[in-house]
C-alpha cells in the first residue's frame, strides 16, 4: 500500500516506511505538524519504487518488515544513485540489541529512533534533516546555476568573432576561444601554458616590438590597448592588423587572478581609415593630393630624402592666362582647364614626386633629385606641357595658359617646410611681377 499526500514543488518530502497500518496512520498524523510532504509506504518494495521517483529529505524506516526487512531496503537503497545520500533513520523496538543497532548503521542508517516514538526528539531531528535538506538544496540550485553560467560563458565566447584569451597572474594562456586560433594561428592545445607575449606577439608599424598588453594590463593593473598600427605576427609568421583591449581579472578580494585579452582583425577598418584619409587628403576636382595631403607627407619625404643623401627641389606654381579663361568660358571651363593642367603634371613627373593642387589654380610639386639641374629640367618640361593648347569640350575653341614657378631647395633651407614653402612661394610671386611664364630660384 502506499498512500501520498498532495505536494507543491516547494517543499521538502518525506518517506515513512511500516507494515503496520496503525503505525503509518500515526506517524501521518504526527508528522503533519511538519512543512513537508508526507509519503507513506508498507512494504520495503513499496519504499523501493518511491524512492525511485522522488527526492525525499529523510526516510523513517521501520527495522523489521515481512518480504524485506528495513536493513535489506536501506543497503538497496545505499547503492541507487537516486537515494545514495538521503539520510535514513530507523525507527525500531526499544529492546533492540547493538548487534542490531551496528547492522542499521551498517546499512546505511544515520540515526536510530525507539519504539514508542517520543514526539518531541522525533520532530526535533527531523527538522534539523529537513534544514539539511533545504541547505543541500541551495547549494545544488547555486552549482547547477554556476554551470549554467559557465556554460552561457563558453558557447558565447566560442561564438563571438572577436578573440579572447584568458591567462593565469602569471600571463601563462590558460584558454583561448576559437576566433583566437583562427586569428593568432595557434591550436588551443598548443596554446595552453604558453607565455601569452608568446601566443599573442605584437609590433608596431615599423614591425618593432611592442610590450604585450596583457602583461602591461597585469603589471599596472588597468585596462590597457594596443597603439593604433599594432600588428600581430600570426604562428605563420603573417603579419595580421588588430586592435585590442586587455584587462586584469580580480578576485572578490580584489587580487589579481588572471587577465583577459580580447582582439580583433583591423584589417578591414585600417584599410577603410586608409581609404577616407585617401579621400581627405585627394583633390576632387584634378584627382592630385590637396594642400591638406602635401603638408602631411611633404615632411616625411624630406626626411627619407635627406637620409639618402639627395635633394629635394619644391615647386610653387600658379597659372598665367586663368583668370580669362572662367571669365570668358565660364567655371565649367575653368574646370576643364584644371583638370587638363592636373594630369598633365602627373605625365611629367615620376611616381616618387609629389604632386598636389595647392588652391584655385595653383599647384605645387616636391621632387627628389641628385642634383639642382633635374629640378630645372622638370621646370622647363611642365611649362612646356602646359603650353600646349588645351580643346574646352562641349565646344569648338580651344584656350591657352602659361605656368609660373618659384622653385626652393630644401637644402638651401634647413630641410624645414616652414621655411622651404614660403621661399617657394616669395620665388613665384617674383616671376608673377615680371610678367610670368618663367622659372624663379629662391634666394
Amino acid at each position: 500500500m502506499t498512500l501520498a499526500q498532495p505536494s507543491a514543488p516547494a517543499r521538502a518530502k518525506i518517506l515513512v516506511v511500516d507494515d503496520i497500518d496503525a503505525n503509518l496512520f500515526a506517524m501521518n498524523r504526527l508528522l503533519s505538524r511538519l512543512d513537508a510532504d508526507l509519503y507513506l509506504a508498507n512494504s520495503g518494495n513499496a519504499a523501493l519504487g518511491l524512492a525511485l521517483d522522488h527526492d525525499f529529505a529523510v526516510i523513517l524506516l521501520d527495522a523489521h518488515m515481512p518480504e524485506m526487512d528495513g536493513f535489506e531496503v536501506a543497503a538497496i537503497l545505499r547503492e541507487s544513485e537516486c537515494a545514495a545520500l538521503t539520510p535514513i533513520i530507523f525507527v525500531t523496538a526499544a529492546h533492540t540489541d547493538e548487534l542490531a543497532r551496528r547492522r542499521g548503521y551498517g546499512s546505511g542508517a544515520v540515526d536510530y529512533v525507539a519504539k514508542p516514538v517520543d514526539e518531541t526528539i522525533l520532530l526535533s531531528k527531523l527538522k534539523i534533516f529537513l534544514e539539511m535538506h533545504a541547505q543541500r538544496r541551495q547549494l545544488s540550485d547555486a552549482l547547477n546555476e554556476v554551470h549554467r553560467q559557465h556554460e552561457l560563458l563558453n558557447a558565447t565566447l566560442a561564438s563571438i568573432g572577436d578573440g579572447v584569451i584568458l591567462t593565469d597572474a602569471a600571463g601563462r594562456v590558460q584558454w583561448i576561444n576559437p576566433a583566437a586560433e583562427r586569428l593568432t594561428g595557434w591550436q588551443r592545445a598548443d596554446a595552453e601554458g604558453q607565455g601569452v607575449d608568446t601566443v599573442f606577439n605584437v609590433v608596431d608599424a615599423g614591425q618593432m616590438p611592442l610590450a604585450n598588453p596583457l602583461l602591461r594590463a597585469l603589471q599596472q593593473g588597468t585596462t590597457v590597448f594596443l597603439e593604433r598600427d599594432a600588428s600581430l605576427i600570426r604562428s605563420d609568421g603573417v603579419l595580421l592588423p588588430v586592435s585590442d583591449s586587455a584587462a586584469p581579472v580580480r578576485d572578490r578580494h580584489g587580487d589579481i587572478t588572471g587577465g583577459v585579452l580580447v582582439f580583433q582583425d583591423a584589417s578591414a577598418a585600417r584599410a577603410k581609415s586608409s581609404e577616407l584619409k585617401d579621400l581627405a587628403e585627394t583633390d576632387a576636382l584634378t584627382g592630385l593630393v590637396n594642400r591638406l595631403g602635401f603638408e602631411r607627407r611633404l615632411p616625411e619625404l624630406l626626411a627619407t630624402t635627406c637620409d639618402a643623401g639627395r635633394q629635394v627641389a619644391v615647386l610653387f606654381c600658379d597659372l598665367d592666362a586663368f583668370k580669362p579663361v572662367n571669365d570668358r568660358l565660364g567655371h565649367k571651363a575653368g574646370d576643364i582647364v584644371l583638370q587638363e593642367i592636373g594630369q598633365r603634371l602627373r605625365q611629367v613627373t615620376r611616381a616618387q614626386d609629389l604632386s598636389a593642387r595647392w588652391a584655385g589654380d595653383e599647384f605645387v610639386v616636391a621632387i627628389p633629385c641628385d642634383d639642382r639641374g633635374d629640378a630645372v629640367q622638370l621646370s622647363n618640361r611642365l611649362r612646356a606641357a602646359v603650353r600646349a593648347s588645351i580643346d574646352i569640350a562641349g565646344s569648338d575653341c580651344s584656350v591657352h595658359v602659361g605656368i609660373s614657378i618659384g622653385l626652393a631647395y630644401a637644402a638651401d633651407h634647413n630641410w624645414d617646410p616652414a621655411v622651404i614653402l614660403p621661399a617657394a612661394d616669395a620665388a613665384l610671386y617674383r616671376v608673377k611681377n615680371r610678367g610670368g611664364n618663367d622659372v624663379q630660384i629662391a634666394a
